[in-house]
C-alpha cells in the first residue's frame, strides 16, 4: 500500500503520516532534500529533484512493494510550481500519476478552512491559498488515484485518524484497486 500525504504547509501531514504509520505498521518517507533547496539560488532545483529522485523512488517502490507513506511527492511539485510560478515537468508528473495508479496507491489531501497562529519561515499565509488552489486544480485535471480530502482545521489527530481509517482499510490489501477519475472523487 502506498499513501501520498499531500497538502499545503501547516495542515498536519507529517503528524497524520506518523500516526497512520504507527497504526498500520508502515514506514514514512520524507525527502529531506526539499528543505535544503530553499537555501539554494536556483529555480531548477525542485524540478531536478522530481526528475532525479522521483524515478528512483518509483522503481524502489515497484521492486520492494513496501507499505509506505510519502510525506509529499510529485503532486506537491505540481502544486508548488504553479503557486510559485516556477518550471516543472508536467509530462513526468502525469507519468508518475499513471504509474502509481497501477499500484495500490492513494492520496490523502490535508487542508484547513482557516489557519490559527500560522507561522512558516518560507511561505506566507496568502501563498497557502494559492497552493491549495493548485492542488485542487491537479485533482480536477490530472489525478487518477483514489483520494480522501480531510479538513484538519480542528487539529484533533485522533479524530482525523478515525476518519481516515475507513478509506485506508478499504484499500489496504486490495492490490487491484484501479485509479479513479471523476468529479466526485473528493469524498468517499
Amino acid at each position: 500500500m502506498i499513501i501520498f500525504m499531500e497538502g499545503p504547509d501547516g495542515t498536519g501531514k507529517t503528524n497524520i503520516a506518523k500516526a497512520l504509520a504507527d497504526k498500520y505498521d508502515m514506514k514514512v518517507y520524507k525527502n529531506e532534500a526539499e528543505f535544503r533547496l530553499y537555501d539554494e539560488d536556483s529555480t531548477n532545483k525542485f524540478v531536478n529533484l522530481l526528475r532525479y529522485s522521483g524515478p528512483a523512488e518509483y522503481h524502489m517502490v515497484k521492486l520492494l512493494s513496501p507499505d509506505i507513506i510519502f510525506d509529499r511527492n510529485y503532486i506537491s511539485e505540481y502544486a508548488y510550481s504553479k503557486a510559485f510560478n516556477r518550471e516543472t515537468d508536467l509530462a513526468l508528473i502525469k507519468a508518475f500519476d499513471s504509474l502509481y495508479s497501477k499500484l495500490n496507491s492513494m492520496v490523502i489531501y490535508c487542508y484547513k478552512k482557516e489557519y490559527k497562529n500560522y507561522k512558516d519561515d518560507f511561505i506566507d499565509l496568502e501563498k497557502i491559498n494559492e497552493i491549495d488552489s493548485a492542488y485542487r486544480q491537479y485533482f480536477d485535471t490530472i489525478n487518477t488515484l483514489p483520494i480522501h480530502m480531510i479538513d484538519t482545521t480542528n487539529e484533533n489527530l485522533s479524530e482525523q485518524i478515525r476518519l481516515l481509517s475507513g478509506f485506508v482499510e478499504k484499500r489496504r490489501y486490495d492490490k487491484n484497486v484501479p485509479g479513479i477519475k471523476r468529479a466526485s472523487k473528493y469524498r468517499e
